[in-house]
């Protein structure tokens, strides 16, 4: 790991809230001005802004662009669509897209980030979004969900784990294939997959055979020796896939 990326995993781990939330406040000051977060006084919640958008968060810390609605994220589906979320933490990313999407599944599977998930779906009153509280898996069964000391990074995989802020602890939550959990909640095919679920992308896409035939667009965040895995996986099944950086990008029966 760089000596700066574990600089900054020691910060996180080790700095009281309050010192992380200063020094990211000061960062934002002088960069990104129209991005601001302050915590709630008599609450345990903070507060992410972007241009007048809100969203609650339990913690300062972790990935800063996790927390922020930004519609120009929807520029990755078309309107009307059934897209999946997978990862959706506290909801930076679905509520960016439920505005333009016909149906929005959000999957998560930490209770805390689960628990701000629901609270800022209903903030944002849309009728459009079905949250689910389980861990997208090759299988339906109980798993280890390791814990990080951030908003983000919890993973089933220790090995994934262990390269955040880790702080030894983990929860058993309920996992279950993406095809099981659209037939139970009714959703006949999904048009776009959004997955981002810290090292367990490719058992995901294993439990997911028979939704990945309606599927037309993917945005996987991908890390490490897996992407390599993942790509071959969806090149098998007929996806036109391209690489940047940590996100793979597939589409059926198109040229990027």
């Amino acid at each position: 790991m760089r000596m700066f990326e574990l600089i900054k995993q020691r910060f996180c781990e080790k700095s009281p809230e309050w010192l992380y939330a200063l020094v990211k406040g000061i960062y934002c000051l002088l960069f990104r001005p129209w991005e601001f977060m302050f915590m709630i006084p008599q609450t345990n919640c903070w507060l992410a802004v972007k241009n007048g958008k809100k969203l609650l968060i339990p913690s300062p810390k972790g990935d800063w662009s996790s927390f922020i609605v930004d519609y120009n994220k929807a520029r990755f589906i078309n309107y009307g669509d059934v897209a999946v979320v997978a990862g959706a933490c506290v909801g930076a990313t679905t509520l960016s897209i439920a505005h333009k999407a016909g149906k929005v599944i959000a999957i998560e599977a930490n209770p805390k980030n689960l628990l701000f998930l629901r609270r800022n779906v209903k903030a944002y009153g849309y009728k459009n979004v079905i949250v689910v509280g389980k861990a997208l898996y090759s299988f339906r069964g109980k798993v280890k969900l390791y814990i990080t000391s951030t908003i983000t990074g919890h993973s089933i995989s220790q090995l994934i784990a262990l390269r955040k802020p880790f702080t030894g602890e983990y929860v058993e939550v309920q996992a279950d294939t993406l095809d099981n959990i659209l037939t139970e909640i009714g959703v006949k095919k999904a048009d776009v997959l959004i997955m981002n679920i810290e090292g367990a992308e490719l058992e995901a896409l294993k439990g997911a055979e028979e939704t990945l035939k309606k599927i037309m667009k993917i945005s996987v965040a991908c890390h490490g020796d897996i992407k390599g895995c993942v790509c071959n996986f969806l090149k098998k099944r007929g996806f036109v896939v391209k690489s940047e950086m940590d996100l793979i990008y597939a589409r059926r029966g198109h040229q990027f």
